[in-house]
């Protein structure tokens, strides 16, 4: 079942798909991604999973062009967003690093990638 369809807010750690591909537990955790505050909720942020990696892309069709012309909040809701990813991939074991755009053509543009290993789960205390 695609995560567009489920209700966003009925997730549970349970529900990780485990023993699955690196893909599809990279979709889980997109789940918890796209619960981050956002600017007037706009949620301006689209993703995309190639391989072991998750792009954080800003949609700027869902900028807010009056109340935020330089995009300042569409960045930080991105990071809220970006926030939300990496502490639900190191909940579940998944160590990442961070890496933005390359170069200035694309300033408005952000295009954040995110690598995704697994790694063993430490013990929770």
């Amino acid at each position: 079942m695609s995560i567009l369809t489920k209700d966003v807010w009925a997730l549970s750690e349970d529900d990780f798909p485990r023993g699955d591909a690196l893909d599809n537990q990279l979709g889980f955790l997109l789940r918890y991604a796209i619960l981050a505050p956002s600017t007037k909720n706009s949620q301006p942020w689209a993703f995309s999973i190639q391989g072991n990696r998750i792009h954080l892309i800003a949609d700027l069709t869902r900028s807010q062009a009056l109340a935020d012309p330089d995009k300042r909040e569409l960045y930080i809701s991105l990071g809220c967003a970006l926030e939300n990813l990496l502490v639900a991939a190191e909940h579940f074991g998944l160590q990442h690093a961070v890496s933005g755009p390359r170069g200035r053509d694309r300033p408005c543009h952000p295009h954040t990638s995110q690598r995704q290993q697994r790694v063993p789960a430490s013990p929770r205390t």
